[in-house]
């Protein structure tokens, strides 16, 4: 398999930490489906044994351990297992891809674990600490002991503006992306990776419109638009809560059917929504549309674990449309989606 340039880069890093560079902690700055989850693998198999014995792979949803596991081999000759608490994560193998909330759950029983050996500890997409925050907390000591730190991130900003744990800022606010001895700093840009067609091109669709809402100190709010301005998030936060977010579904579904037709028969539509209670007004709306879906929340964990794998076409029968608010979208490979609704008003600048 051939190595995309980010991945080129990090092996190279990996190479040159063998042979002793003082480099201690990785950025990884990568755009969204550019091949970040090959990283872990590559960093195991460059620098397993020269510097490290075992791999702590943090993940933001339930839904990415079990990928971790099974996509790891495909870039490593070792394998690590998906794990929660258990006493020995590991199972005879090198590592473990866990998430930053089990972790949080028992902080201590990962940190006993990962202060036996060497570790190189790999965080994904860590915008998701706050800097100050339980999940930093809980994971502190555990990098503080690491032989090596990444840092991958798809996304380096918070939608919110509040610092992210472990991350310089620059006094512009930015993330601080100038190297030193012990820090280096890959990118991989969205140009970058449709030049090597490491993704497709996206076509976005925006369906603007106004707004007028009252606010929680009862006064009188309007924005003439959902694309910009002072209110703009608040203006599209209450938008999404009327029937415009229905609109904006139907048109994606219609698209997403011609497109099926006349273009991509395998096609899969995701749709992404801000709440348990909405998302089931989403699948009920694309029932009655004739639309066979499925929904995954973190309202029912077994449940939405069996349709993500129908959705990914391991389980029987498959669909080819999911309703989901969080747990399913960041990080899954499902390369058959060709739709997204997103019809949430969280967003960030990257």
């Amino acid at each position: 398999m051939t190595d995309r340039s980010h991945q080129a880069a990090t092996r190279a890093l990996a190479r040159a930490i063998a042979l002793g560079s003082r480099i201690r902690t990785i950025i990884e700055s990568v755009t969204p489906g550019g091949g970040k989850s090959a990283l872990p693998g590559i960093l195991a198999d460059e620098l397993m044994p020269a510097i490290a014995d075992r791999l702590l792979w943090v993940v933001p949803r339930d839904s990415l351990r079990g990928q971790g596991e099974a996509d790891f081999p495909e870039w490593s000759r070792y394998r690590i297992r998906a794990a929660g608490n258990e006493g020995d994560p590991c199972r005879g193998t090198v590592g473990y891809v866990t998430t930053y909330q089990a972790i949080a759950a028992d902080p201590a029983r990962h940190l006993d674990t990962t202060s036996r050996g060497r570790w190189i500890v790999f965080l994904d997409e860590p915008h998701h600490c706050v800097a100050g925050g339980s999940w930093h907390e809980a994971l502190d000591e555990i990098c503080d002991r690491s032989r090596l730190l990444i840092l991958a991130s798809g996304t380096l900003a918070r939608g919110d503006g509040q610092a992210m744990a472990w991350l310089d800022y620059t006094t512009a606010g930015e993330v601080d992306l100038e190297e030193t001895e012990a820090l280096a700093v890959v990118r991989y840009t969205r140009s970058q990776a449709l030049r090597e067609r490491a993704i497709c091109p996206i076509h976005f669709q925006h369906l603007d419109g106004r707004a007028e809402w009252e606010d929680e100190e009862g006064c009188h709010r309007e924005a003439a638009t959902l694309a910009g301005g002072d209110y703009a998030p608040a203006a599209l936060f209450t938008a999404l809560r009327t029937g415009y977010a229905l609109e904006l579904l139907d048109a994606t579904v219609s698209d997403w059917l011609e497109h099926r037709q006349a273009v991509y028969e395998r096609g899969k539509l995701l749709v992404v929504a801000p709440n348990i209670a909405l998302a089931g007004e989403y699948l009920e709306h694309l029932r009655r549309r004739g639309v066979s879906a499925l929904i995954a929340t973190s309202d029912d964990s077994p449940a939405a674990a069996e349709a993500i794998a129908r959705f990914k076409g391991r389980a029987l029968p498959s669909t080819d449309a999911l309703v989901t608010v969080a747990m399913a979208y960041e990080g899954m490979s499902v390369h058959e989606v060709s739709h997204i609704a997103c019809l949430t008003h969280i967003r960030s600048v990257p």
